[in-house]
């Protein structure tokens, strides 16, 4: 990945943690006014990968309607993310080492918001991550 794919990334990464509407509204209006003129976007090589394999799906009829996206979308929604007991254990002391490091929990509580906003991705998109060898886990 190029370094301009890698800031854009960790941009996002932080847009989605950012719960702020006035902040939020700030930098939507910068980014709004802000102009790229007429240069034309470069794609990465994945991206014109993602684009040739979603102009095949079209040419095959491999389409879904809104209605049955909208169903799918909401079988999603019913999807838990189930921590088994080491992780959770992992989780609890990572956070109790970070409030004990910093002599404050702020930190702590910005990595709960971080893994909540996690979880939230890894629920809607599950097939996003590797498969492993155990049925319906993935990584």
């Amino acid at each position: 990945m190029n370094p301009i794919d890698i800031l854009r990334n960790n941009i996002i990464d932080k847009l989605l943690t950012i719960s702020n509407r006035d902040y939020l509204t700030a930098l939507y209006q910068l980014i709004n006014k802000s102009s790229v003129g007429n240069k034309k976007v470069e794609l990465t090589e994945e991206q014109i990968i993602l684009l040739k394999l979603s102009e095949n799906d079209i040419q095959n009829g491999n389409l879904i309607s809104q209605s049955e996206l909208d169903k799918k979308r909401f079988e999603m929604a019913k999807r838990v993310v189930v921590w088994t007991i080491t992780a959770s254990k992992q989780r609890r002391e990572i956070l109790r080492y970070c409030a004990q490091k910093n002599d404050s929990t702020l930190y702590a509580e910005k990595l709960i918001k971080l893994i909540k906003v996690q979880i939230h991705i890894i629920s809607k998109n599950p097939n996003a991550f590797k498969p492993t060898i155990f049925e319906d886990v993935r990584v």
